[in-house]
């Protein structure tokens, strides 16, 4: 994912907040873990 995400310009720290924001979409009662 982040290998793709590069193509677009995207840094490692973007791809885990959009994932992070997506998650926070789809479950938001569940507390979302970052991982680093």
């Amino acid at each position: 994912i982040q290998g793709l995400c590069a193509l677009f310009g995207m840094t490692g720290a973007e791809v885990r907040e959009a994932l992070s924001s997506v998650g926070r979409i789809i479950e938001p009662e569940r507390p979302v873990r970052v991982i680093r």
